[in-house]
């Protein structure tokens, strides 16, 4: 039989570090082990062990701890918070009222004055494209890059499009193009380019830290200072530079068809969004 040792770990997991089974019961223990009679004494130093292990298991309970109730009164309860009470006072916020902060579940607002797209004030995101009178290709057509894929020209309708917006979106692998029919005023929200190469290395000047697509690309989130709107009037389009952050178009009427250039799967593939409402509490309202 093998010998329990006092401090040292018996076969059921626990410490028996305790007297509970003295140096009387082991000898008896070794004693019985080579008797044919000492087996009720076997039995009773098992039990008394049994009784030593209920014993520690009761000390290790949880000790119940009694508490006295306090009267919650703005001095009792000033460093948890304020108590509020009925006051005279109550047509005039003061002290007395709670002092809440409910501004990070509420999206600040931010106005957008549009500016005129013109080629050189769009410059930054792209192009703007108008009629002239050339014959040939040069600067003042679009230039496109639609060699990642099938190029898609299609006319697209959209409706009850506000002069508001959260949600912003860039391509990696194309230069989109966008224009009226009819040459109906459209507005576009814009933030510059900020796919990076170097992957999750690269870092903004802001502390921005690149953010993996599911296109596969990295990106730096767009800054929410940092975006502009512009309007577009007349017999123009917009060509939009590879990775070009923008909303839109957003219009006044109830319903304007655009053309759109980009390639056959842009919009499955190649559709990176960012949600300023839910990154950065901002939601952006157009003023014209």
């Amino acid at each position: 039989m093998q010998a329990i040792r006092p401090g040292r770990s018996c076969r059921l997991g626990r410490s028996c570090g305790r007297d509970a089974v003295s140096s009387r019961c082991l000898a008896r223990l070794h004693r019985s082990s080579g008797s044919s009679n000492g087996g009720g004494g076997a039995v009773r130093c098992a039990k008394a062990a049994a009784q030593s292990m209920e014993a520690v298991k009761k000390d290790e309970e949880a000790r119940v701890v009694a508490l006295r109730a306090v009267e919650a009164t703005p001095e009792s309860f000033a460093p948890f918070g304020q108590v509020i009470a009925a006051t005279p006072d109550g047509d005039e916020f003061g002290p007395h009222d709670a002092q809440l902060d409910l501004t990070r579940g509420i999206p600040r607002v931010v106005t957008l004055r549009a500016v005129e797209a013109t080629p050189e004030s769009f410059a930054p995101f792209g192009q703007v494209v108008a009629a002239y009178g050339g014959k040939r290709f040069g600067p003042n057509d679009a230039q496109l890059d639609l060699s990642r894929g099938v190029p898609r020209f299609y006319i697209m309708r959209l409706e009850k499009r506000p002069l508001e917006f959260w949600t912003i979106t860039h391509h990696a692998s194309v230069t989109q193009c966008l224009g009226s029919i009819g040459g109906e005023d459209w507005y576009l929200g814009v933030a510059k380019p900020s796919i990076v190469e170097d992957g999750a290395h690269e870092q903004g000047g802001d502390g921005r830290k690149p953010v993996q697509s599911r296109a596969g690309h990295y990106y730096l989130p767009p800054d929410p200072a940092e975006v502009c709107v512009f309007r577009v009037s007349g017999a123009k389009f917009l060509k939009l530079h590879i990775g070009t952050w923008h909303a839109g178009p957003q219009f006044k009427a109830d319903a304007v068809d655009f053309y759109n250039l980009e390639l056959s799967n842009t919009n499955i593939v190649d559709h990176t969004t960012h949600d300023f409402k839910k990154d950065d509490g901002v939601t952006f309202v157009i003023e014209d």
